[in-house]
Order: structure tokens, then C-alpha cells, then sequence
């Protein structure tokens, strides 16, 4: 069995360039999903922008309607 060690080099070369780019990589997308993502999602809206949620009896179906006619919504709405 010969050992083609310039071969092998060569192979383990473009390995190792593989796995560092694709871990640099890895890290530039978390830096990038880290600056995009918003600092503190529950803070009061700055400006004439109103914050709307609501804590009425959240466990209830939306005014009565049936699951089948809020999904029936949903797809016809889009949101």
C-alpha cells in the first residue's frame, strides 16, 4: 500500500478549510440574527404608537365563534 501523503495532505487541507468556513459562517449568521433581533420586545411603544394586547378572559374562544369559523378567518385573512 503506498501512502500518497501530498494526496492526503491536500484532502485534509480542503477538510479543514470546509469546517472553518462553514463555522465562520455559523457565527456571522448568530451576529447577524443578534444585531436584527429587537432589544426588549415588552417595552412601552415610543411616540403616538399604541401597545395592544389584552388580558380578557384569554382562554375563551374569539366572540363566540367556533374554531372552524376563527380558522375559516384565518385563512381568508391572511393574519
Amino acid at each position: 500500500m503506498i501512502l500518497h501523503l501530498r494526496r492526503m495532505w491536500n484532502w485534509a487541507k480542503l477538510l479543514l478549510l470546509f469546517v472553518v468556513f462553514t463555522l465562520l459562517g455559523y457565527v456571522l449568521i448568530g451576529l447577524i440574527a443578534e444585531w436584527l433581533k429587537p432589544s426588549y420586545r415588552f417595552e412601552e411603544p415610543s411616540g403616538r404608537a399604541v401597545k395592544v394586547f389584552s388580558f380578557d378572559e384569554p382562554n375563551q374562544p374569539t366572540h363566540g365563534m367556533s374554531d372552524g369559523e376563527r380558522l375559516k378567518l384565518f385563512y381568508w385573512t391572511g393574519e
